[in-house]
């Protein structure tokens, strides 16, 4: 009788031992799959960012841009409450490029704007009257106003007009502009409006004249 019980025991020790070392195993089994899912050094690096520019619609409209870098200097249009504020540092193939958007609610902040900014533009403050061929700066610059946005664009190379109209237009589906302002470098400035004419298909840039 007591062989029996000592078998027992001996019996019962194995098996919680076999168990033991069961459960052992299967977790090893299970570590090499968590490591499957767990992200790698690239996967869990720092998130892409979304500067609000598109590097393959610059691309196709013929811009090449190398680098994007947000500014945070303060500009004259930020004091009038735009629904969205966009400024860039675009490094393109040869020259540097500052890129500016404002979005209102509507045209009347809109004109307000862009009426005041032209009262005070740039870093000296210059008057500048609406359609006045005046030099607005001395480095080159594109200026393109619809009813619920100003878009600045400013470098010290000279700027396409077409080329950027383009990327505009395929980011934001704006086709016409009620107001573009094309000046060269150290140059003076010349206004357009960017529409359809009649019983044409496509748009253009129109000179616009005092009415």
């Amino acid at each position: 009788m007591q062989f029996v019980r000592i078998f027992l025991v001996i019996s019962l020790l194995s098996s919680c031992s076999s168990d033991k070392k069961e459960e052992v195993l299967n977790m090893n089994d299970l570590t090499p799959q968590a490591r499957q899912t767990k992200p790698t050094e690239k996967e869990s690096g720092e998130a892409k960012i979304d500067y609000g520019f598109s590097i393959p619609m610059a691309d196709s409209s013929g811009i090449t841009v190398m680098e994007i870098d947000f500014m945070k200097e303060p500009m004259f249009p930020d004091r009038f409450m735009p629904d969205s504020i966009l400024k860039l540092k675009l490094d393109l193939k040869e020259s540097q490029l500052f890129y500016g958007q404002w979005i209102f609610s509507d045209s009347i902040k809109t004109r307000n704007a862009l009426f005041n900014w032209l009262d005070c533009f740039g870093a000296n403050c210059n008057a500048i009257k609406y359609l006045s061929e005046s030099r607005f700066q001395n480095d080159a610059m594109l200026l393109f106003v619809n009813d619920t946005s100003i878009v600045y664009l400013s470098s010290k190379s000279n700027l396409d007009e077409k080329q950027w109209q383009h990327y505009l237009e395929l980011k934001y589906g704006i086709d016409l502009w009620k107001t573009v302002v094309v000046q060269r470098y150290k140059q003076k400035a010349k206004w357009y409006s960017y529409e359809k004419m009649k019983q044409a298909k496509k748009a253009s840039f129109l000179p616009l004249k005092k009415q």
